[in-house]
């Protein structure tokens, strides 16, 4: 019943159309923690590897604790969307 309905439809354009575009930003809870090697900071560990994917590393100067974000923008988080996804 779910793609028979008309309002599936209605509501995922209108989503679509108001997030495309926009930035994200990840909220303490949202960020997936790592730790570099001793002797490298987070840019120099993984900024290769987050050149190839979507979302961005907090603080590249890190040597502790490294923060990621798996979106930079709206639009890869519609794309997990099951309303946005038809």
């Amino acid at each position: 019943m779910y793609y028979i309905a008309p309002f599936t439809y209605w509501i995922g354009g209108i989503l679509s159309t108001v997030l495309s575009g926009q930035s994200v930003v990840c909220d303490q809870k949202d960020f997936n923690f790592f730790t570099p090697p001793p002797g490298q900071t987070c840019g120099e560990y993984a900024s290769s590897w987050v050149s190839t994917t979507t979302g961005y590393l907090m603080d590249l100067n890190s040597t502790s604790v490294c923060r990621y974000c798996q979106y930079t923008m709206a639009d890869e988080v519609c794309i997990t969307l099951p309303i946005l996804s038809f």
